[in-house]
């Protein structure tokens, strides 16, 4: 496969993305000033604004490059199953397996949420949600059984089932009992598929 090199201007922006994010996770946006931007970066700080705006710019390109959906999707989107509930699983173990990946990133969502109101998370809605789309048909095309829920919040359903499973797996961590996590992943797709009550 052939790999394009970054420029020298990518490579620049790029630097100052990866330095920002490293100062945003520890020391939260606020408390992340320019000039540490620059000096982790080794990029100086008028060279910075050749780039981005200012510092809410260059939150807004790390909520972006860092956003696990954005990496997820074409994941998910490459996965096969002859069957909801197998294509169901092979998506929640691609989703699963690149969060671990991304702990960190909470930190970047709740700098979004808390301050900033969620205003760059429509971005990210925008180019993700056309996608989701799509997936659901595929589920669609496949069983002609499911029950008549609009698309859209069939897709917001299975976000919310995977983000209580990342949360709640960073907020116990390691404070619950083994009970908590036997299984767990296997039960959320269960009863995402089919509820808690028993089938008749």
């Amino acid at each position: 496969m052939i790999t394009q090199t970054p420029t020298k201007g990518e490579a620049s922006r790029l630097k100052i993305i990866e330095a920002a994010r490293d100062l945003f996770i520890t020391q939260g946006f606020h408390g992340t000033s320019m000039r540490q931007i620059a000096q982790k970066s080794e990029i100086a700080l008028g060279g910075i604004y050749n780039h981005f705006s200012g510092k809410e710019a260059i939150f807004e390109a790390v909520f972006r490059e860092y956003h696990p959906f954005l990496k997820m999707l074409p994941e998910i989107e490459s996965v096969h199953g002859e069957s909801v509930e197998e294509l169901v699983v092979n998506a929640v173990s691609k989703m699963v397996e690149e969060i671990t990946h991304q702990p960190e990133f909470l930190n970047l969502l709740f700098i979004e949420i808390v301050e900033f109101n969620n205003v760059h998370i429509k971005d990210i809605f925008n180019i993700t949600f056309p996608r989701g789309i799509k997936i659901v048909n595929r589920i669609k095309a496949i069983e002609d059984n499911l029950r008549e829920i609009p698309t859209p919040v069939l897709i917001r359903m299975f976000i919310s089932f995977f983000a209580s499973y990342y949360l709640s797996e960073i907020i116990l961590g390691d404070n619950a009992p083994p009970q908590f996590y036997e299984n767990a992943m296997d039960h959320y797709i269960d009863v995402f598929l089919y509820g808690i009550l028993k089938r008749k």
